[in-house]
Protein backbone atom coordinates (compact mmCIF):
# COMPACT_ATOMS: atom_id res chain seq x y z
CA UNK A 1 0.00 0.00 0.00
CA UNK A 2 2.81 2.40 0.89
CA UNK A 3 4.52 1.60 -2.38
CA UNK A 4 1.38 2.40 -4.39
CA UNK A 5 0.97 5.65 -2.45
CA UNK A 6 4.56 6.63 -3.26
CA UNK A 7 3.98 5.96 -6.94
CA UNK A 8 0.78 8.05 -6.89
CA UNK A 9 2.52 10.91 -5.12
CA UNK A 10 5.46 10.78 -7.54
CA UNK A 11 3.18 10.82 -10.59
CA UNK A 12 1.12 13.65 -9.11
CA UNK A 13 4.23 15.70 -8.37
CA UNK A 14 5.62 15.09 -11.87
CA UNK A 15 2.30 16.04 -13.45
CA UNK A 16 2.14 19.22 -11.37
CA UNK A 17 5.63 20.22 -12.47
CA UNK A 18 4.76 19.65 -16.14
CA UNK A 19 1.51 21.58 -15.72
CA UNK A 20 3.27 24.52 -14.09
CA UNK A 21 5.91 24.46 -16.81
CA UNK A 22 3.30 24.60 -19.59
CA UNK A 23 1.33 27.27 -17.73
CA UNK A 24 4.40 29.43 -17.17
CA UNK A 25 5.27 29.14 -20.84
CA UNK A 26 1.80 29.59 -22.35
CA UNK A 27 0.65 32.34 -20.01
CA UNK A 28 3.63 34.56 -20.76
CA UNK A 29 4.52 34.54 -17.06
CA UNK A 30 8.11 33.49 -17.82
CA UNK A 31 8.74 36.28 -20.32
CA UNK A 32 7.02 38.93 -18.22
CA UNK A 33 8.14 37.99 -14.70
CA UNK A 34 10.64 35.14 -14.37
CA UNK A 35 13.03 36.06 -17.17
CA UNK A 36 13.55 39.69 -16.04
CA UNK A 37 14.06 38.44 -12.48
CA UNK A 38 16.69 35.94 -13.58
CA UNK A 39 18.38 38.61 -15.68
CA UNK A 40 18.39 41.19 -12.87
CA UNK A 41 19.31 38.96 -9.92
CA UNK A 42 20.57 35.47 -10.79
CA UNK A 43 22.97 36.45 -13.58
CA UNK A 44 24.72 39.26 -11.66
CA UNK A 45 25.08 36.91 -8.68
CA UNK A 46 26.53 34.15 -10.87
CA UNK A 47 28.93 36.59 -12.55
CA UNK A 48 30.05 37.87 -9.18
CA UNK A 49 30.74 34.36 -7.88
CA UNK A 50 32.60 33.39 -11.06
CA UNK A 51 34.37 36.78 -11.25
CA UNK A 52 32.99 37.42 -14.76
CA UNK A 53 32.65 40.95 -16.10
CA UNK A 54 30.48 42.24 -18.93
CA UNK A 55 31.61 44.52 -21.78
CA UNK A 56 33.83 47.47 -20.97
CA UNK A 57 32.48 49.48 -23.93
CA UNK A 58 28.94 50.78 -24.07
CA UNK A 59 26.66 52.27 -26.72
CA UNK A 60 23.86 54.54 -25.50
CA UNK A 61 20.99 55.18 -27.92
CA UNK A 62 17.96 57.39 -27.38
CA UNK A 63 14.95 56.75 -29.60
CA UNK A 64 11.84 58.89 -29.19
CA UNK A 65 8.56 57.05 -28.59
CA UNK A 66 7.10 57.80 -32.03
CA UNK A 67 10.25 56.61 -33.81
CA UNK A 68 10.52 53.50 -31.62
CA UNK A 69 6.88 52.62 -32.31
CA UNK A 70 7.67 52.72 -36.02
CA UNK A 71 10.48 50.23 -35.47
CA UNK A 72 8.11 48.03 -33.47
CA UNK A 73 5.59 48.11 -36.31
CA UNK A 74 8.28 47.20 -38.86
CA UNK A 75 9.34 44.31 -36.63
CA UNK A 76 5.76 43.00 -36.39
CA UNK A 77 5.46 43.12 -40.18
CA UNK A 78 8.73 41.20 -40.51
CA UNK A 79 7.64 38.54 -38.04
CA UNK A 80 4.30 38.15 -39.79
CA UNK A 81 6.01 37.86 -43.19
CA UNK A 82 8.79 35.63 -41.79
CA UNK A 83 11.29 37.94 -43.51
CA UNK A 84 12.50 41.56 -43.47
CA UNK A 85 12.28 43.42 -46.78
CA UNK A 86 13.28 46.96 -47.72
CA UNK A 87 9.84 48.18 -46.59
CA UNK A 88 10.68 47.19 -43.00
CA UNK A 89 14.19 48.67 -43.16
CA UNK A 90 13.25 52.35 -43.07
CA UNK A 91 15.45 54.65 -40.97
CA UNK A 92 14.13 56.65 -38.03
CA UNK A 93 15.81 59.46 -36.09
CA UNK A 94 17.70 58.80 -32.88
CA UNK A 95 20.70 60.03 -30.92
CA UNK A 96 23.80 58.35 -29.54
CA UNK A 97 25.97 59.44 -26.65
CA UNK A 98 29.50 60.43 -27.76
CA UNK A 99 31.89 61.95 -25.20
CA UNK A 100 28.97 62.98 -23.04
CA UNK A 101 27.06 64.67 -25.88
CA UNK A 102 24.02 63.51 -27.83
CA UNK A 103 24.87 63.11 -31.53
CA UNK A 104 22.22 62.64 -34.22
CA UNK A 105 22.01 59.25 -35.90
CA UNK A 106 19.71 57.30 -38.19
CA UNK A 107 18.69 53.80 -37.09
CA UNK A 108 16.74 50.93 -38.66
CA UNK A 109 16.19 47.21 -38.28
CA UNK A 110 18.69 45.01 -40.11
CA UNK A 111 18.91 41.44 -41.35
CA UNK A 112 16.76 39.44 -43.74
CA UNK A 113 15.58 36.52 -41.64
CA UNK A 114 13.68 36.67 -38.37
CA UNK A 115 16.61 35.46 -36.26
CA UNK A 116 17.51 39.17 -36.16
CA UNK A 117 14.19 40.24 -34.60
CA UNK A 118 12.59 37.23 -32.87
CA UNK A 119 13.87 38.07 -29.38
CA UNK A 120 14.10 41.20 -27.28
CA UNK A 121 17.56 41.81 -28.79
CA UNK A 122 16.67 43.24 -32.20
CA UNK A 123 19.36 43.86 -34.81
CA UNK A 124 20.01 47.47 -35.87
CA UNK A 125 21.93 49.41 -38.49
CA UNK A 126 23.14 52.81 -37.26
CA UNK A 127 24.48 55.74 -39.31
CA UNK A 128 26.19 58.57 -37.42
CA UNK A 129 25.77 62.00 -38.99
CA UNK A 130 28.89 63.94 -38.00
CA UNK A 131 30.91 61.90 -35.54
CA UNK A 132 32.10 58.40 -34.68
CA UNK A 133 31.06 55.80 -32.15
CA UNK A 134 34.00 53.69 -30.98
CA UNK A 135 35.77 54.70 -34.19
CA UNK A 136 32.86 53.81 -36.51
CA UNK A 137 30.52 56.01 -38.53
CA UNK A 138 28.20 53.25 -39.76
CA UNK A 139 27.76 49.99 -37.90
CA UNK A 140 25.43 47.13 -37.01
CA UNK A 141 24.31 46.07 -33.56
CA UNK A 142 23.05 42.51 -33.24
CA UNK A 143 22.54 39.57 -30.94
CA UNK A 144 25.89 37.71 -30.70
CA UNK A 145 23.99 34.54 -31.68
CA UNK A 146 23.37 35.86 -35.21
CA UNK A 147 27.11 35.56 -35.94
CA UNK A 148 27.75 32.50 -33.72
CA UNK A 149 29.00 34.41 -30.70
CA UNK A 150 32.80 34.73 -30.41
CA UNK A 151 33.60 32.68 -33.51
CA UNK A 152 32.90 35.55 -35.91
CA UNK A 153 35.39 37.69 -34.00
CA UNK A 154 37.97 34.91 -34.37
CA UNK A 155 37.32 34.79 -38.13
CA UNK A 156 38.02 38.51 -38.51
CA UNK A 157 41.18 38.19 -36.43
CA UNK A 158 42.41 35.46 -38.80
CA UNK A 159 41.76 37.71 -41.80
CA UNK A 160 43.66 40.59 -40.19
CA UNK A 161 46.59 38.34 -39.33
CA UNK A 162 46.93 37.44 -43.02
CA UNK A 163 46.79 41.07 -44.16
CA UNK A 164 43.25 40.83 -45.55
CA UNK A 165 40.56 43.48 -45.12
CA UNK A 166 38.39 42.60 -42.13
CA UNK A 167 35.68 44.46 -40.29
CA UNK A 168 36.02 46.00 -36.84
CA UNK A 169 34.03 43.49 -34.80
CA UNK A 170 33.63 43.80 -31.04
CA UNK A 171 31.24 43.23 -28.13
CA UNK A 172 29.51 46.08 -26.31
CA UNK A 173 26.68 46.67 -23.86
CA UNK A 174 23.75 48.34 -25.57
CA UNK A 175 21.49 50.82 -23.81
CA UNK A 176 18.29 52.08 -25.43
CA UNK A 177 16.50 54.88 -23.61
CA UNK A 178 18.62 54.14 -20.50
CA UNK A 179 17.58 50.46 -20.44
CA UNK A 180 20.33 47.87 -20.82
CA UNK A 181 19.76 45.26 -23.50
CA UNK A 182 22.89 43.39 -22.56
CA UNK A 183 25.75 42.15 -24.73
CA UNK A 184 25.60 43.02 -28.43
CA UNK A 185 27.96 42.35 -31.31
CA UNK A 186 29.00 45.63 -32.93
CA UNK A 187 30.05 45.20 -36.55
CA UNK A 188 31.59 47.84 -38.79
CA UNK A 189 29.73 48.54 -42.04
CA UNK A 190 31.16 49.19 -45.52
CA UNK A 191 32.34 52.75 -46.17
CA UNK A 192 35.41 54.85 -46.98
CA UNK A 193 36.55 54.78 -43.37
CA UNK A 194 37.07 51.01 -43.57
CA UNK A 195 39.39 51.35 -46.57
CA UNK A 196 41.26 54.28 -45.01
CA UNK A 197 42.11 52.12 -42.02
CA UNK A 198 43.86 49.69 -44.36
CA UNK A 199 45.68 52.45 -46.24
CA UNK A 200 43.57 52.06 -49.39
CA UNK A 201 42.47 54.82 -51.75
CA UNK A 202 38.81 55.87 -51.75
CA UNK A 203 37.02 53.36 -53.96
CA UNK A 204 33.60 51.74 -54.25
CA UNK A 205 32.77 48.56 -52.35
CA UNK A 206 30.68 46.24 -54.53
CA UNK A 207 28.28 43.38 -53.96
CA UNK A 208 25.76 41.19 -55.70
CA UNK A 209 22.62 42.78 -54.25
CA UNK A 210 20.15 40.17 -52.98
CA UNK A 211 17.18 42.46 -52.35
CA UNK A 212 15.35 41.02 -55.36
CA UNK A 213 15.82 37.57 -53.84
CA UNK A 214 14.49 38.75 -50.50
CA UNK A 215 11.47 40.44 -52.11
CA UNK A 216 10.67 37.31 -54.10
CA UNK A 217 10.98 35.20 -50.95
CA UNK A 218 8.58 37.51 -49.10
CA UNK A 219 6.08 37.36 -51.95
CA UNK A 220 6.26 33.60 -52.25
CA UNK A 221 5.97 33.01 -48.49
CA UNK A 222 2.47 34.51 -48.63
CA UNK A 223 1.60 31.72 -51.05
CA UNK A 224 3.78 28.94 -49.67
CA UNK A 225 5.10 29.60 -46.12
CA UNK A 226 7.75 26.88 -46.39
CA UNK A 227 9.13 28.29 -49.65
CA UNK A 228 12.93 27.74 -49.62
CA UNK A 229 15.59 30.45 -49.49
CA UNK A 230 17.18 29.14 -52.68
CA UNK A 231 14.71 30.41 -55.29
CA UNK A 232 16.76 29.71 -58.40
CA UNK A 233 16.49 32.29 -61.16
CA UNK A 234 14.08 34.49 -59.20
CA UNK A 235 16.48 36.95 -57.65
CA UNK A 236 19.34 34.48 -57.91
CA UNK A 237 23.02 35.03 -58.63
CA UNK A 238 22.70 35.54 -62.40
CA UNK A 239 19.76 37.94 -62.00
CA UNK A 240 21.02 39.98 -59.07
CA UNK A 241 22.06 43.60 -59.47
CA UNK A 242 25.71 44.54 -59.06
CA UNK A 243 25.72 47.63 -56.85
CA UNK A 244 27.97 49.59 -54.53
CA UNK A 245 27.47 50.65 -50.93
CA UNK A 246 26.64 54.34 -50.44
CA UNK A 247 25.66 54.51 -54.10
CA UNK A 248 24.34 58.04 -53.66
CA UNK A 249 27.79 59.29 -52.67
CA UNK A 250 29.43 57.27 -55.42
CA UNK A 251 27.23 58.89 -58.09
CA UNK A 252 28.07 62.40 -56.84
CA UNK A 253 31.85 61.82 -56.91
CA UNK A 254 33.15 61.64 -60.50
CA UNK A 255 36.29 59.69 -59.50
CA UNK A 256 34.36 57.14 -57.41
CA UNK A 257 31.74 56.75 -60.12
CA UNK A 258 34.44 56.17 -62.76
CA UNK A 259 35.98 53.47 -60.58
CA UNK A 260 32.57 51.95 -59.98
CA UNK A 261 31.94 51.71 -63.72
CA UNK A 262 35.29 49.95 -64.21
CA UNK A 263 34.61 47.50 -61.38
CA UNK A 264 31.02 46.93 -62.50
CA UNK A 265 32.06 46.00 -66.03
CA UNK A 266 34.77 43.63 -64.81
CA UNK A 267 32.45 41.84 -62.41
CA UNK A 268 29.66 41.57 -64.97
CA UNK A 269 32.01 40.19 -67.65
CA UNK A 270 33.24 37.64 -65.10
CA UNK A 271 29.69 36.62 -64.23
CA UNK A 272 28.90 36.15 -67.94
CA UNK A 273 31.96 33.91 -68.34
CA UNK A 274 33.76 36.41 -70.58
CA UNK A 275 36.64 37.20 -68.20
CA UNK A 276 38.51 34.63 -66.06
CA UNK A 277 38.82 35.14 -62.32
CA UNK A 278 42.53 36.00 -62.43
CA UNK A 279 41.76 38.94 -64.74
CA UNK A 280 39.16 40.33 -62.33
CA UNK A 281 40.21 39.57 -58.75
CA UNK A 282 43.30 39.82 -56.58
CA UNK A 283 43.96 36.08 -56.80
CA UNK A 284 46.25 35.89 -53.76
CA UNK A 285 43.81 37.70 -51.45
CA UNK A 286 40.82 35.77 -52.81
CA UNK A 287 42.61 32.43 -52.36
CA UNK A 288 43.68 33.31 -48.80
CA UNK A 289 40.11 34.31 -47.95
CA UNK A 290 38.60 31.09 -49.33
CA UNK A 291 41.21 28.95 -47.57
CA UNK A 292 40.55 30.68 -44.24
CA UNK A 293 36.78 30.24 -44.60
CA UNK A 294 37.41 26.49 -44.87
CA UNK A 295 39.66 26.37 -41.81
CA UNK A 296 37.54 28.70 -39.67
CA UNK A 297 34.23 27.06 -40.65
CA UNK A 298 33.14 30.35 -42.23
CA UNK A 299 32.05 29.09 -45.65
CA UNK A 300 28.83 31.07 -45.30
CA UNK A 301 30.92 34.15 -46.13
CA UNK A 302 31.53 32.90 -49.68
CA UNK A 303 27.84 32.66 -50.67
CA UNK A 304 27.30 35.03 -53.61
CA UNK A 305 24.97 37.28 -51.61
CA UNK A 306 27.53 37.68 -48.80
CA UNK A 307 30.56 38.50 -50.94
CA UNK A 308 31.96 42.04 -50.76
CA UNK A 309 34.78 43.48 -52.89
CA UNK A 310 36.55 46.81 -53.06
CA UNK A 311 38.04 48.00 -56.32
CA UNK A 312 41.77 48.62 -56.05
CA UNK A 313 42.47 51.39 -58.60
CA UNK A 314 46.23 50.72 -58.47
CA UNK A 315 45.96 47.09 -59.58
CA UNK A 316 42.53 47.37 -61.26
CA UNK A 317 41.48 44.27 -59.34
CA UNK A 318 38.63 43.43 -56.99
CA UNK A 319 39.74 42.54 -53.46
CA UNK A 320 37.56 40.56 -51.01
CA UNK A 321 36.37 41.92 -47.66
CA UNK A 322 35.53 39.36 -45.00
CA UNK A 323 31.90 39.47 -43.91
CA UNK A 324 29.18 37.28 -42.35
CA UNK A 325 31.25 34.13 -42.01
CA UNK A 326 28.91 32.60 -39.43
CA UNK A 327 32.19 31.10 -38.35
CA UNK A 328 32.90 28.21 -36.02
CA UNK A 329 30.99 25.37 -37.67
CA UNK A 330 32.43 22.02 -38.78
CA UNK A 331 32.87 21.63 -42.53
CA UNK A 332 32.03 18.45 -44.38
CA UNK A 333 34.35 19.24 -47.29
CA UNK A 334 36.59 22.02 -48.52
CA UNK A 335 34.71 24.52 -50.68
CA UNK A 336 36.35 23.21 -53.88
CA UNK A 337 34.54 19.88 -53.38
CA UNK A 338 31.12 21.17 -52.41
CA UNK A 339 28.06 21.90 -54.60
CA UNK A 340 28.89 18.98 -56.92
CA UNK A 341 31.61 20.94 -58.67
CA UNK A 342 34.84 19.63 -60.13
CA UNK A 343 37.77 22.09 -60.19
CA UNK A 344 39.16 23.23 -63.55
CA UNK A 345 36.08 22.45 -65.62
CA UNK A 346 36.45 23.59 -69.24
CA UNK A 347 32.84 24.81 -69.42
CA UNK A 348 31.52 25.39 -65.89
CA UNK A 349 27.86 26.07 -65.21
CA UNK A 350 27.64 29.89 -65.06
CA UNK A 351 24.77 29.68 -62.55
CA UNK A 352 27.17 28.09 -60.05
CA UNK A 353 29.58 30.85 -59.11
CA UNK A 354 31.81 28.36 -57.27
CA UNK A 355 32.18 26.21 -60.39
CA UNK A 356 33.18 29.28 -62.40
CA UNK A 357 35.71 30.47 -59.82
CA UNK A 358 37.32 27.05 -59.34
CA UNK A 359 37.65 26.59 -63.10
CA UNK A 360 40.42 29.22 -63.04
CA UNK A 361 43.78 27.47 -62.70
CA UNK A 362 45.60 30.48 -61.21
CA UNK A 363 43.00 30.88 -58.47
CA UNK A 364 42.58 27.17 -57.78
CA UNK A 365 46.29 26.39 -57.40
CA UNK A 366 46.81 29.43 -55.17
CA UNK A 367 43.85 28.35 -53.03
CA UNK A 368 45.34 24.85 -52.63
CA UNK A 369 48.68 26.41 -51.72
CA UNK A 370 47.14 28.42 -48.89
CA UNK A 371 45.11 25.47 -47.65
CA UNK A 372 48.47 23.72 -47.24
CA UNK A 373 50.01 26.75 -45.51
CA UNK A 374 47.15 27.23 -43.06
CA UNK A 375 46.85 23.58 -42.05
CA UNK A 376 50.50 22.51 -42.03
CA UNK A 377 52.85 23.14 -39.14
CA UNK A 378 51.86 25.39 -36.25
CA UNK A 379 49.80 28.05 -38.04
CA UNK A 380 46.57 27.33 -36.14
CA UNK A 381 48.29 26.90 -32.76
CA UNK A 382 50.29 30.11 -33.20
CA UNK A 383 47.24 32.08 -34.29
CA UNK A 384 45.04 30.95 -31.38
CA UNK A 385 47.92 31.54 -28.96
CA UNK A 386 48.43 35.10 -30.24
CA UNK A 387 44.77 36.04 -29.73
CA UNK A 388 44.22 33.99 -26.55
CA UNK A 389 44.16 36.89 -24.08
CA UNK A 390 41.58 38.92 -26.02
CA UNK A 391 39.68 35.76 -26.93
CA UNK A 392 39.35 34.74 -23.28
CA UNK A 393 38.12 38.22 -22.42
CA UNK A 394 35.47 38.11 -25.17
CA UNK A 395 34.31 34.67 -24.02
CA UNK A 396 33.98 36.10 -20.49
CA UNK A 397 31.91 39.00 -21.85
CA UNK A 398 29.55 36.66 -23.72
CA UNK A 399 29.12 34.20 -20.86
CA UNK A 400 28.31 37.09 -18.52
CA UNK A 401 24.89 37.11 -20.23
CA UNK A 402 24.83 33.69 -21.90
CA UNK A 403 26.31 31.33 -19.26
CA UNK A 404 25.54 28.23 -21.32
CA UNK A 405 27.80 29.33 -24.17
CA UNK A 406 31.00 27.30 -24.37
CA UNK A 407 33.92 28.12 -26.63
CA UNK A 408 36.01 25.26 -27.99
CA UNK A 409 38.84 25.22 -30.51
CA UNK A 410 37.84 21.65 -31.41
CA UNK A 411 35.89 22.84 -34.44
CA UNK A 412 39.04 24.40 -35.94
CA UNK A 413 41.08 21.28 -35.21
CA UNK A 414 38.41 19.16 -36.87
CA UNK A 415 38.30 21.39 -39.95
CA UNK A 416 42.08 21.23 -40.16
CA UNK A 417 41.94 17.42 -40.16
CA UNK A 418 39.29 17.43 -42.90
CA UNK A 419 41.47 19.69 -45.04
CA UNK A 420 44.64 17.67 -44.42
CA UNK A 421 42.93 14.39 -45.29
CA UNK A 422 41.63 15.98 -48.50
CA UNK A 423 45.03 17.28 -49.55
CA UNK A 424 46.87 14.11 -48.64
CA UNK A 425 44.60 11.05 -48.87
CA UNK A 426 46.08 7.59 -48.47
CA UNK A 427 45.62 7.11 -52.22
CA UNK A 428 44.25 9.39 -54.95
CA UNK A 429 44.79 7.38 -58.14
CA UNK A 430 45.05 3.89 -59.64
CA UNK A 431 48.15 3.13 -61.72
CA UNK A 432 48.68 0.25 -64.18
CA UNK A 433 51.78 -0.59 -66.19
CA UNK A 434 51.25 -0.51 -69.96
CA UNK A 435 54.80 -0.77 -71.30
CA UNK A 436 58.39 -0.09 -70.36
CA UNK A 437 61.72 -0.17 -72.18
CA UNK A 438 65.14 1.46 -71.80
CA UNK A 439 63.89 4.99 -72.65
CA UNK A 440 60.30 5.23 -71.45
CA UNK A 441 57.62 3.90 -69.13
CA UNK A 442 53.97 4.14 -70.10
CA UNK A 443 51.18 3.94 -67.51
CA UNK A 444 47.39 3.91 -67.50
CA UNK A 445 46.32 6.29 -64.71
CA UNK A 446 42.90 7.07 -63.21
CA UNK A 447 42.11 9.85 -60.72
CA UNK A 448 39.75 8.40 -58.07
CA UNK A 449 38.81 11.62 -56.25
CA UNK A 450 37.49 15.12 -57.01
CA UNK A 451 40.69 17.20 -57.05
CA UNK A 452 43.09 17.45 -60.03
CA UNK A 453 46.41 15.64 -59.63
CA UNK A 454 49.85 16.74 -60.79
CA UNK A 455 52.10 13.81 -61.79
CA UNK A 456 55.70 14.12 -60.57
CA UNK A 457 57.73 10.95 -61.10
CA UNK A 458 58.06 7.18 -61.19
CA UNK A 459 60.24 5.84 -58.37
CA UNK A 460 61.97 2.62 -57.45
CA UNK A 461 63.87 1.94 -54.24
CA UNK A 462 63.30 5.59 -53.17
CA UNK A 463 65.01 6.92 -56.31
CA UNK A 464 63.43 8.76 -59.26
CA UNK A 465 63.80 6.70 -62.44
CA UNK A 466 61.34 8.52 -64.78
CA UNK A 467 59.48 11.82 -65.12
CA UNK A 468 56.71 13.10 -67.44
CA UNK A 469 57.81 14.71 -70.70
CA UNK A 470 56.05 17.88 -69.50
CA UNK A 471 53.75 18.88 -66.65
CA UNK A 472 50.84 16.50 -66.71
CA UNK A 473 47.61 16.93 -64.75
CA UNK A 474 44.93 14.27 -64.25
CA UNK A 475 41.54 15.95 -64.26
CA UNK A 476 39.06 15.49 -61.42
CA UNK A 477 36.90 12.43 -61.17
CA UNK A 478 33.31 13.38 -61.89
CA UNK A 479 30.99 12.73 -58.97
CA UNK A 480 28.98 9.50 -59.22
CA UNK A 481 30.78 8.57 -62.45
CA UNK A 482 33.27 5.74 -63.17
CA UNK A 483 37.00 6.47 -63.07
CA UNK A 484 38.35 7.92 -66.30
CA UNK A 485 41.77 6.55 -67.29
CA UNK A 486 44.52 8.31 -69.25
CA UNK A 487 47.64 6.85 -70.82
CA UNK A 488 50.78 8.79 -69.88
CA UNK A 489 54.37 8.23 -70.98
CA UNK A 490 57.32 9.09 -68.71
CA UNK A 491 60.92 9.62 -69.84
CA UNK A 492 63.13 7.01 -68.23
CA UNK A 493 66.50 7.87 -66.64
CA UNK A 494 67.59 4.68 -64.89
CA UNK A 495 67.08 0.97 -64.52
CA UNK A 496 64.71 -0.29 -61.84
CA UNK A 497 63.79 -3.22 -59.71
CA UNK A 498 60.50 -5.08 -59.78
CA UNK A 499 58.19 -2.74 -57.82
CA UNK A 500 57.54 0.70 -59.28
CA UNK A 501 55.79 3.59 -57.55
CA UNK A 502 54.22 6.79 -58.86
CA UNK A 503 54.66 10.03 -56.93
CA UNK A 504 52.18 12.89 -57.31
CA UNK A 505 50.42 15.68 -55.44
CA UNK A 506 47.20 17.66 -55.58
CA UNK A 507 47.61 20.37 -58.20
CA UNK A 508 48.70 23.48 -56.31
CA UNK A 509 49.59 21.49 -53.20
CA UNK A 510 52.97 20.78 -51.62
CA UNK A 511 52.75 17.38 -49.92
CA UNK A 512 53.44 14.38 -52.15
CA UNK A 513 51.70 11.00 -52.23
CA UNK A 514 53.22 7.71 -53.41
CA UNK A 515 51.17 4.79 -54.80
CA UNK A 516 52.42 1.40 -56.03
CA UNK A 517 52.00 0.70 -59.76
CA UNK A 518 50.18 -2.51 -60.59
CA UNK A 519 52.34 -4.63 -62.94
CA UNK A 520 49.51 -5.55 -65.27
CA UNK A 521 47.60 -3.73 -67.96
CA UNK A 522 44.21 -2.03 -67.65
CA UNK A 523 42.21 -2.79 -70.80
CA UNK A 524 38.58 -2.29 -69.67
CA UNK A 525 38.27 0.94 -71.67
CA UNK A 526 39.73 -0.43 -74.91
Amino acid sequence: MKRVLKVILFLSYTGLIFYLGFWVSDSGYYEEHLKPTVKETALPLMNSVLNREGPEEQVHLTIETTAFNRLKAYREEGLNNQILTEEQKQYVDATVLVNGEEVKVKIRLKGNLTDHINSEKWSYRVKVAEDQVLGMTTFSLQHPYTRNHVYEWIFHQALKREGLVALDYRFVELFINNESFGVYAMEEHFNAQLLERYGQQPSPILRFDDQLRVSEMAQRKHIQPSFPENIGELGGYLSSEISAFSMGKVKKDSLLFHRFEKAFQQLELYRKGMLPAHKVFDVKALAQWYALTDLMGAQHSTAWRNQRFYYNPATKQLVPIGYDGDSGYPIEQIRAKREFIAPLQAEPNLANHYAVLFSDTAFYTTYLYYLEQYTAGSFLDDFLSDISEELNRNVEVITSEFPNFEYSRAVFDNNRKIIRSTLQPTQALHAYLVHQDETAITLKLGNIQELPIELLSIDCDSAIIAEPLQQHVLSSKQKEQPVNYQQVTFTRYAESGKQLYITYRMLGGIQTITTPIKPWQYTADE
